[in-house]
């Protein structure tokens, strides 16, 4: 999974739905969450954003590298900026489409993206196509995030802060509103087989039924 750091209100979530449209599965936390971001999720490579403070953001990096070794971090600085921590990728701030690009061509070039996830039973593409006993599975983007979530963290349930903060700003503003979205999801794919795909583990989240990995 891509982590995305930053403190600038907005900024992510206009980013977001320019990644997501390149087949970037990403997740975006503040400064402040950096480090127990990394700890907990399955973090492949890094974005971090250096605008405004770019001391901030290289102390930031430096603690990643020292904790993460191999861990990539790419840094979003200034077009003037020159930072001094060391980085595998520096990404010029500016227009967000251009910087999308960037981004997924650094994803790609260095396979940093989420690559489809499959098993004999279920197949997820980003940015939103799904096959379920090999039929194709109609689902909304907001629905296909978090089954791809869940796909990507089976046979671990994911907790539903960590949906509720992945798809906030596709309708899953609250644990009530995930449930409708998760019960859109066994909905359709009951279509296909009338088993839950998606189950709920109490007081611990959401996972994939046993025999689908």
């Amino acid at each position: 999974m891509l982590l995305i750091i930053t403190n600038r209100e907005g900024w992510a979530s206009r980013l977001s739905p320019l990644l997501l449209e390149n087949g970037i599965y990403h997740l975006c936390v503040p400064t402040s969450f950096a480090t127990f971001a990394c700890e907990r999720e399955d973090t492949g490579a890094v974005i971090l954003d250096c605008i405004p403070s770019l001391s901030r953001g290289e102390h930031i990096c430096a603690d990643l590298k020292r904790r993460y070794p191999a861990l990539p971090v790419a840094m979003v600085v200034a077009p003037e900026a020159r930072p001094n921590a060391h980085t595998d990728a520096v990404l010029r701030d500016g227009n967000l489409d251009t910087l999308c690009e960037n981004i997924a061509s650094l994803c790609h070039a260095n396979g940093w993206s989420t690559a489809p996830l499959s098993t004999y039973y279920l197949r997820l593409t980003p940015p939103c196509r799904a096959d379920y006993m090999g039929l194709p599975l109609s689902l909304s983007p907001a629905e296909f995030r978090i089954l791809h979530c869940i796909f990507y963290r089976s046979p671990h349930p994911t907790d539903c802060e960590h949906l509720v903060a992945l798809c906030a700003d596709e309708g899953a503003s609250s644990e009530e509103s995930l449930a409708v979205l998760i019960h859109r999801i066994n909905q359709k794919a009951a279509e296909i087989d009338p088993r839950p795909l998606v189950v709920n583990e109490y007081g611990k989240g959401y996972r994939l039924r046993d025999g689908i990995l």
